[in-house]
């Protein structure tokens, strides 16, 4: 026969069972857990074998108290500064090994005297030059210097006179190019005799000597050219145009 129950009546008998067979009112009770006390604190630990607890445990093993402590992280020996890498090798920051290995401190250092001063600007250079590269290229040791005409030149050009003679020619010509018969098209008064000879058969030196000359300033000297024939054609014109 089976026997109902209801559920009040389980819940009387599992009140009054509570806590009778679990720890030393157990059957199977051992004496409980085998636990050591911790060295530092005092405390229980997990274990008998642990001779510290858990947080003691983790207090005594980093930093230097750990097995593999090899001295942390590594220092500059100048500075003092923190490296970023942890490898042995480096024993300077970049700034204190960028000095060390600065002139007679570095390795390749051979000697100071294969440096001198550019002649005309003052700055360091090799030994071998007299000039720096700036200054290599300037006056007479330039390859297209033609007995210094060439600042002279520039002179007369960025002058008001010769403006005027370009825009002259240039109304004379109706503004179109005497080869392409291009109108108003980046137009450029040209030269029929060469303006180095002028300036060459005439000695001139100076800018007002060049203002006062009347072949400079001849307009049937002049003639109207494009960009593109001016480039291709440039001091061979002379023969075409005669």
């Amino acid at each position: 026969m089976t026997y109902k129950v209801s559920v009040t009546t389980k819940s009387k008998i599992s009140e009054k069972l509570k806590g009778r067979y679990k720890g030393k009112n157990s059957c199977h009770w051992k004496g409980g857990p085998k636990r050591s006390i911790c060295i530092d604190c005092r405390k229980k630990t997990k274990s008998k074998s642990a001779k510290r607890c858990q947080s003691c445990y983790f207090k005594f093993t980093r930093g230097e108290h750990h097995p593999m402590w090899k001295g942390g992280p590594f220092k500059c020996i100048d500075c003092g500064k923190q490296l970023c890498g942890r490898s042995s090798k480096s024993k300077r920051c970049f700034s204190c090994y960028s000095k060390t290995t600065l002139g007679k401190n570095n390795p390749n250092w051979k000697n100071a005297a294969r440096y001198s001063k550019c002649v005309v600007c003052g700055k360091k250079i090799r030994k071998t030059s007299s000039r720096c590269k700036s200054c290599a290229n300037k006056g007479e040791l330039n390859p297209s210097w033609i007995d210094g005409i060439t600042p002279l030149r520039n002179r007369i050009a960025r002058s008001k006179k010769y403006i005027l003679w370009g825009k002259n020619v240039f109304k004379r010509d109706k503004w179109t190019c005497q080869i392409c018969d291009k109108h108003g098209y980046s137009l450029e008064a040209h030269h029929k005799k060469e303006f180095i000879k002028m300036i060459r058969e005439n000695n001139i030196k100076t800018l007002e000597e060049a203002l006062r000359c009347a072949e400079l300033w001849n307009i049937k000297n002049g003639i109207t050219l494009c960009k593109n024939c001016h480039d291709l054609i440039g001091h061979k014109l002379k023969k075409q145009v005669k």
